[in-house]
């Protein structure tokens, strides 16, 4: 999938690059919102960062004992990038 992004979104973050060379300012209106940084950031975002804001949630929305519990335990695994159970065949 990066390669399809890169050649539909790599010319808007050369672009933008080529902007910013010229000291334009972010909040000018050449600028092309959507590019490859822009969906790297904030579209693909997963791993720790999307689990991190999950139990972000269950701990400012859930009631549960149960479920701040799991929070907790998983919140230890989240902060050192541990996101997935990989099972290894010796």
């Amino acid at each position: 999938m990066d390669s399809i992004m890169v050649s539909a979104f790599g010319e808007n973050l050369i672009h933008n690059t080529d902007l910013y060379a010229l000291n334009h300012n972010a909040f000018d209106e050449q600028l092309a919102i959507i590019s490859k940084g822009f969906l790297d950031t904030f579209v693909f975002m997963g791993g720790a960062g999307t689990s991190l804001c999950i139990i972000i949630a269950v701990f400012i929305i859930a009631r549960s004992r149960y479920m701040r519990s799991i929070a907790k335990i998983s919140g230890i695994f989240t902060l050192f990038n541990m996101n997935a159970i990989d099972a290894y065949d010796s």
